[in-house]
């Protein structure tokens, strides 16, 4: 072949590093793929590929799967494959690496039939594989007792499943078995329980072994939530736990089911909730629905169509828009309100230009009011989708075949909707409005035209008119309700209640995401069946109407149900050290992708104290939920502003977002009361590269001063963290970022944290470093952090009296992932500092 193509040249290429013998031809019929066929083994004997499956060690199921990966590697060739040899590797391994023809890694030798395989696969079990299962040590946790397989069918195998001297010291540990074991020792005849091995078990058969209350959370865990389990329903996972017993246990999987956070924000509900409550108009022009639709782009450049429904007449008016833009909706809305007049409530939905400021304002300013509909619910302003149904189909049926003459036919579109006789008003929307009948084509002839009727007559006949509209349309109302509650149920929530919110998904792999947000908080009840939300809203919370169709009430997994978590063992054991870091991120999601987290991590700290966290506390808490810490964060209600979180390992006994005086909108500060301390995570406020916010800062330092003396009335030590957005000193920040901005350098704002000092705290980077020059935060240029051109703004402050308690205080410049480096301490914490008697009280000032 002189020129061969791209993909022939590969394959030659390829083929050329191989000395190719004999071809086979191979009709494509008798042609099928042979998944067994693989070269043998001759290191590894046929008995020690087919055995009993050893007992699962700490590495549960996956060491047993990784095995059973490699076994399967490692069976013997088939014999469709043993007579058909097609080529042999050559020598050079460039080609075979370029195409992924690596050879097949042998196997490692094994001295005896049952020793296990062991070398590069993954996981392979140090145990020798015997011929039964040996039992766990007491101090090893049982993972393998969850995975049952096959089904035992004696009382033997499910003990030996099990580990029995782990089971017996978890039965005798708890006081109803272990009271429970004294009887049937001294009476081995019960009804329902028998002593087998020294372990409690059923009569049944096959006998069910009784769990203690400590290896319940363990198993449910392990049955629901696990990789392995599925998140699976009530239904299968009692069968899955058909061979434990304990004391209502049935109850204990419906609550734990019905509790689990995964479960709760992805299945929906099988029926549906809330009953129909009709809106009433009383006269044209009450109510007007408001909704817009998205069209293929016109040859005039429109792409959406606004269409103004009025409730009562259900008259249509539809003006096509370029832009989904506030100023081009206010048009459109001046055209309507000069055509028809002003109208007195405006129904719609939570579309951006809907609720925007110019939308409201203009609204405001005409002497009406808005009303929004249920997030989701489309069927609020029904008469509004009736309209756009009608129209869409009528434009369908007449459009040409590029789809860009549709702003020609929405007139004829709302003319004949507004002439067909709607059946719920039993009469054409434009009679009911204008009090007499449109004549179309049809009305040419003339025996059909409507007779002369005197003006006073006329009034009488259109008031006649709308009230017996009225009366339909009330009936009609009726009707459609018995319809719609027919299989229905009404649920109610009360105001403070944690619900999750359904989740409106836009994206194209919309059934992997999660369905439901929260949990949220019921604020207000504001209809039968309509609620007002404080949801997380874009990386915020705001508060959003929803019909209860689309909520679902918030279970808390009851506490005995709950998994242990590895630090909760430690809160029981006197605390005589803190590990703290504190850091400002800049933004959480960010400092998550640029796995930043790690650090955090892999030193261990007892308590994180993080600023600038601009999101909402569930992607924090969810992030290190599963890590051994306890979320605490304060929220900005402006989206991606500030926000505040504190890690700890410890649980606190208080918790306070923002002081007395701080506004609502910034979260600044969040404190927590500990049992032996109290921490405060700050986030100053930036006095502005030109100084225009430094009197803001000066009221919010005096303010924050006022807070810490608050704090100290509790006689607990205080630990100030954070970034305070001061230079302290003239060693605290380089020359070249002071002559290009004096911010946080300036008397006032020196002297503003002075004041904070001279309240009885230590800078404990300065007390262990009194003449190192470290900066924490460094400019944008690329080349400040690199010539160390910055300035120290992040602090850690503790008290005078605990300074000799002081061990370690850093600035970890070497580590990226933010505009600022990480602070860390470490106290020896005195184990006899005084503990409130009380809770604290509530601050004032």
């Amino acid at each position: 072949m002189k020129s061969p193509g791209s993909r022939l040249a590969r394959f030659i290429d390829c083929l050329s590093q191989f000395d190719i013998s004999k071809f086979t031809y191979r009709a494509g019929s008798q042609n099928t793929a042979d998944p067994l066929s693989r070269c043998p083994d001759p290191d590894i004997p046929p008995s020690s590929l087919h055995g009993p499956c050893p007992l699962l060690g700490d590495d549960g199921i996956l060491s047993a799967i990784n095995t059973h990966r490699y076994n399967l590697r490692s069976r013997p060739q088939s014999p469709l494959a043993t007579d058909k040899p097609t080529c042999s590797r050559s020598p050079s391994p460039s080609a075979g690496d370029r195409y992924n023809l690596r050879p097949r890694r042998p196997a490692p030798p094994s001295e005896s039939p049952n020793e296990p395989l062991t070398g590069e696969p993954s996981s392979p079990l140090k145990a020798p594989i015997s011929d039964a299962p040996q039992p766990l040590a007491n101090s090893e946790k049982p993972l393998s007792f969850m995975f049952p397989s096959p089904p035992c069918t004696n009382e033997a195998d499910l003990l030996d499943l099990f580990g029995i001297p782990y089971l017996i010291g978890e039965q005798d540990k708890d006081a109803t078995i272990s009271a429970l074991k004294q009887t049937l020792h001294k009476n081995p005849i019960h009804n329902k329980f028998q002593l087998h091995k020294g372990a409690v078990c059923t009569n049944s058969n096959p006998p069910q072994v009784y769990v203690p209350e400590s290896l319940r959370p363990l198993l449910l865990h392990e049955s629901h939530s696990s990789l392995l389990a599925g998140h699976l329903g009530e239904g299968k996972v009692m069968a899955r736990l058909s061979i434990y017993y304990w004391p209502n246990k049935s109850q204990s999987i419906a609550d734990y089911v019905k509790s689990c956070d995964v479960c709760q924000r992805f299945k929906t509900p099988t029926f549906s909730s809330g009953v129909l409550t009709p809106i009433v108009a009383k006269y044209p022009m009450e109510l007007v629905s408001v909704d817009i639709k998205y069209m293929p782009l016109s040859k005039q450049g429109y792409k959406y169509l606004v269409f103004f429904v009025d409730n009562f007449t259900r008259f249509v008016k539809c003006y096509p828009l370029k832009t989904l833009q506030a100023e081009e909706l206010c048009t459109a809305l001046k055209e309507y309100v000069l055509t028809f007049g002003v109208f007195k409530v405006c129904l719609t939905d939570y579309g951006s230009n809907l609720t925007s400021h110019l939308f409201r304002q203009t609204l405001r300013s005409l002497g009406s009011r808005v009303v929004f509909s249920p997030v989701g619910y489309h069927s609020t302003s029904g008469a509004a989708e009736a309209a756009i149904k009608f129209v869409a189909n009528l434009i369908t049926k007449f459009c040409n075949q590029s789809l860009d003459n549709w702003v020609d036919l929405v007139p004829a579109a709302c003319f004949a909707a507004n002439t067909s006789k709607n059946f719920s008003l039993n009469i054409d929307p434009f009679t009911l409005l204008y009090g007499f009948t449109a004549l179309t084509p049809v009305n040419l002839l003339g025996v059909c035209l409507p007779k002369h009727i005197t003006p006073p007559k006329k009034l009488l006949q259109h008031f006649a008119l709308r009230t017996n509209a009225q009366k339909h349309l009330k009936q009609a109302q009726i009707k459609q309700k018995q319809y719609f509650d027919a299989r229905r149920r009404h649920i109610t929530f009360e105001v403070g209640q944690k619900v999750y919110a359904l989740r409106k998904i836009t994206k194209r792999n919309k059934k992997f995401l999660y369905k439901y947000v929260g949990p949220a908080k019921i604020v207000k009840k504001t209809g039968v069946s309509s609620y007002l939300v404080r949801v997380p809203y874009n990386n915020r919370f705001k508060n959003m109407k929803y019909h209860c169709q689309h909520l679902k009430p918030y279970y808390k997994r009851p506490a005995h149900l709950e998994l242990p978590l590895p630090c909760l063992a430690a809160l029981s054991q006197n605390v005589d050290s803190l590990h703290l870091a504190s850091w400002n991120i800049n933004g959480f999601r960010a400092f998550c992708r640029k796995t930043s987290a790690e650090y955090l991590l892999s030193n261990n700290f007892d308590i994180i104290c993080l600023q600038e966290t601009k999101c909402t506390p569930s992607v924090i808490s969810d992030y290190f939920s599963d890590k051994g810490y306890f979320c605490f964060s304060a929220t900005s209600e402006n989206r991606g502003y500030a926000g505040v979180s504190i890690l700890s390992r410890r649980v606190p006994t208080h918790v306070i977002t923002g002081f007395h005086g701080e506004s609502t909108k910034e979260a600044r500060v969040l404190t927590l009361y500990f049992e032996h301390f109290i921490i405060a995570c700050v986030y100053s406020p930036y006095s502005g590269f030109s100084l225009q916010n430094l009197p803001k800062k000066c009221d919010w330092f005096l303010q924050f001063n006022s807070f810490i003396v608050t704090l100290q009335e509790s006689s607990l030590p205080v630990i100030i963290c954070g970034d305070i957005n001061v230079s302290h000193t003239a060693m605290d920040i380089h020359p070249r970022e002071f002559a290009l901005s004096p911010a946080s350098g300036t008397k006032t704002e020196r002297t503003l944290f002075a004041g904070l000092l001279s309240l009885g705290f230590v800078d404990t980077f300065r007390f262990l470093h009194p003449h190192e020059v470290r900066y924490s935060f460094w400019g944008f240029h690329p080349r400040h952090t690199h010539d160390n051109i910055g300035i120290r703004l992040d602090y850690i402050l503790i008290p005078t009296n605990l300074a000799s308690h002081l061990t370690d205080a850093r600035i970890d410049s070497h580590i990226s992932g933010s505009d600022h480096a990480p602070c860390v301490m470490r106290l020896a914490f005195p184990a006899t500092v005084a503990t409130p008697t009380t809770e604290p009280k509530p601050l004032s000032y």
